[in-house]
């Protein structure tokens, strides 16, 4: 594993070359998928080829390896017998103008698995085994023992030597074809649910063939079958934080394992065939795909491994506009989508349309070569390239935008300290709280974390999970270390305002405790994303005239402060030194101060991207404007939000309009001003207590309706005990659901 993780460096920088190279905005690759079969005939590969340049598509996608056997004369394994004579269907293929591609199936393979010629026949020895040591080869053995079939079998990533003899295959279908583009399918680990009803969602359970088993033991002491699933054996031998880690540590070496395939593959191409394109299919949901189908093809695009994923709508761009408002942009840049013709052929205007909804995406695949035949559909369809290609340029110039985060179906819709054993969940299972949280109209909670009956709950109705993270705040620091208690411009220890109590932010234990607790959460509890929360210098802003201070000047703010300044402050005591710095160095002062937080940021991203690369890190921010009270954000809190939006995912404006004396509409323009300004994602919190003073309906529903408004990344509704205690669940059913939910 050592070995591979080191090559994977060493051509890092290869990858990222060959990614930036790629041009985003490309004549978009439109391929029609045929069988051998639809090209062998004497007039086949020039009649199809004449319908596909008629209806505005680009070239034709041919399987190599599909369903077990090769799609063209093979010198390595069983051939199918369409296959012959390919050859010259491709020449005239390539005559007329048109790219090929070639299709492979990598590691699961269906089809007739009784067949004699099929791959599974010929090298049982390498199909996976589940967590339980049994092996594929049963269901060879005995079909009718499962319904495995429905997926097909899977060879296991973690045996080398598939892994090697799949690369000479790969090699000799692409001498043979000579391809524009090679896509390699089923480049992944099964889904579950067609393999047993027993497994739980969210688990993969294949993967154990001894090899893998053997080389995961090597590299970390324990055999993976050992903590695989929740036996006796496992808990009365391993800690249940190993087993959290040890199964943690089995999805990234399988995950890698993947991955390194994927390299080498890349490797091949880059030597022997330069002039052949990469592309992957994709399970469509990027979440389930690198948590479940272990297929972490986010980063395969962004390590500039493949140049497309494809991702396939069976229902023909039904959900693709919902898939992309998920994605971020950089990612949204290389998906293809595949989509079948059937059954929209038989509704040219609802064809048309929605293949109108693959306007700006770089390349489709479809299926249904055969349709092509028709003259109402090639023109059908190139109109419906037309209006693409139109669309396409409109965004390349940028007179329009592509989808983002304003989709309202990419829309966050988060509750604030989800507790599932408080109103109005108490009593419920963790599936109907699930479901209960979904009929509100929320995708993602802050809490819930608390058990893994809650936490499988919530991934399987596609709720994230987030938490909160309090860092510079609690009386209880005070009693632990007096020396924490932060210190104002008078000398004075600052005195706890009402519930809040705020602790210096150069407090050395304290930062490394919660950076230690912050990448402990993340790791232990599989979070989708985690927010900094008190991430500032003291100042209580939750009023619309705030108390503010100048701190902290105690003995170590003002030794660290020299240290890295060179300024030493005149003055006999505390008080005469903090008012030579405000009157002689007070910008250079709240440079530091704001640089003291933005440190500890920097590393508790690292921290936290370290334990798990792909959690969100998010903040909460304090809402105001840069001159507000008389720069009251840079001067008194040090908060940089330019600063924070260069380091974290995702900014969180507390935006309490009601108890700061705003109107609701300030909720959306406060949003707009800081994404125009700051250039990043926006996630706004709304207030739904009542504080000054209860908040009329009216004006909290436009609130949380203008927080999603674009270009909001969604909201976060603060918080469960607030809506359970005013009542306000309906209010927010309504509000929430007037969008459509993730």
């Amino acid at each position: 594993m050592s070995s591979r993780i080191a090559r994977s460096v060493a051509q890092g920088a290869l990858w990222l070359g060959l990614l930036l190279s790629i041009p985003v905005h490309a004549e978009p690759v439109r391929l029609v998928y045929a069988t051998p079969s639809d090209l062998i005939s004497a007039t086949g590969a020039t009649t199809l080829a004449g319908a596909i340049r008629e209806s505005g598509c680009t070239g034709v996608l041919l399987p190599a390896i599909m369903e077990g056997q090769a799609h063209y004369p093979s010198r390595l394994i069983p051939s199918r017998a369409d296959g012959a004579g390919i050859s010259e269907a491709l020449d005239r293929l390539r005559s007329e103008g048109l790219q090929v591609g070639v299709a492979l199936q990598v590691f699961i393979h269906g089809g007739d698995l009784s067949s004699p010629d099929h791959l599974t026949r010929i090298h049982p020895e390498w199909l996976s085994s589940d967590w339980e040591g049994k092996s594929l080869d049963a269901f060879l053995r005995a079909p009718e023992a499962g319904s495995v079939a429905a997926d097909g079998l899977f060879f296991d990533p973690g045996v080398p030597r598939y892994a090697e003899w799949f690369q000479g295959i790969l090699a000799e279908a692409l001498a043979y074809s000579r391809p524009d583009w090679v896509v390699l399918d089923q480049v992944r680990y099964p889904i579950p649910e067609t393999l047993s009803p027993e497994v739980p969602r969210g688990s993969q359970p294949f993967g154990f063939h001894p090899a893998a088993r053997k080389s995961f033991e090597a590299e970390n002491g324990v055999d993976p079958i050992r903590f695989a699933r929740d036996v006796p054996s496992t808990s009365s031998t391993l800690e249940s934080s190993q087993v959290t880690r040890l199964r943690d540590a089995w999805d990234s070496w399988r995950r890698a394992e993947l991955t390194h395939m994927l390299q080498e593959t890349r490797a091949m191409l880059e030597r022997d065939f330069p002039s052949t394109r990469l592309a992957v299919v994709g399970y469509p949901d990027p979440h389930f795909a690198r948590d479940v189908a272990l297929q972490d093809w986010p980063s395969w695009i962004r390590e500039g491994i493949v140049e497309a994923v494809i991702l396939p709508d069976n229902r023909l761009a039904g959900s693709f506009p919902r898939l992309l408002g998920l994605l971020p942009e950089d990612l949204r840049a290389r998906v293809w989508i595949s989509a079948p013709l059937e059954p929209e052929a038989e509704r040219p205007a609802v064809l048309a349309e929605r293949l109108g909804a693959f306007a700006g995406q770089p390349g489709v695949v479809l299926f249904g070569a055969t349709q092509f035949q028709r003259e109402d559909l090639r023109q059908v369809v190139k109109a419906a390239w037309r209006l693409a290609s139109s669309r396409h340029a409109a965004v390349v110039e940028g007179t329009i935008k592509e989808p983002g985060n304003a989709d309202a179906e990419a829309l966050t819709k988060a509750l604030y300290d989800f507790q599932p054993d408080s109103p109005p969940f108490k009593g419920l299972s963790p599936n109907q709280a699930a479901e209960k949280l979904r009929s509100y109209g929320f995708n993602a909670v802050f809490g819930g974390s608390g058990s893994e009956a809650m936490r499988r709950a919530l991934k399987v109705a596609k709720i994230r999970r987030f938490a909160s993270v309090p860092v510079f705040v609690g009386e209880k620091h005070w009693t632990r270390d007096p020396e924490s208690q932060p210190v104002a411009r008078n000398g004075r220890r600052v005195r706890k305002q009402g519930w809040y109590a705020p602790v210096c932010p150069t407090t050395p234990w304290l930062r490394e405790e919660k950076l230690n607790a912050l990448s402990q959460l993340v790791r232990e509890q599989e979070l989708d994303g985690v927010w900094l929360d008190f991430i500032r210098y003291p100042v209580f802003w939750e009023e619309r005239e705030p108390f503010l201070v100048d701190t902290c000047f105690c003995p170590r703010c003002l030794a660290a402060f020299e240290a890295k300044t060179g300024v030493r402050p005149a003055g006999a005591d505390t008080a005469s030194q903090a008012e030579w710095i405000l009157a002689n160095q007070a910008e250079v002062w709240r440079r530091w101060r704001a640089d003291n937080i933005l440190e500890f940021v920097s590393e508790a991203v690292r921290r936290a991207k370290a334990a798990s690369p792909q959690t969100l890190v998010g903040a909460f921010v304090i809402p105001w404007e840069s001159g507000e009270h008389e720069g009251a954000l840079h001067r008194i809190a040090a908060q940089d939000l330019k600063g924070f939006s260069e380091r974290v995912d995702i900014l969180s404006p507390m935006l309490y309009f009601h108890e700061l004396g705003k109107p609701p509409t300030w909720v959306r323009d406060r949003v707009a001003a800081l994404a125009r300004e700051l250039g990043s994602p926006i996630l706004p919190i709304v207030q739904c207590f009542d504080l000054p003073d209860p908040i009329p309906p009216a004006s909290l529903k436009t609130a949380i309706a203008d927080s999603l408004a674009a270009p909001s990344n969604g909201v976060i509704l603060f918080s469960q005990r607030h809506l359970e205690s005013t009542s306000k669940w309906g209010l927010v059913e309504a509000s929430l659901m007037g969008t459509p939910r993730l």
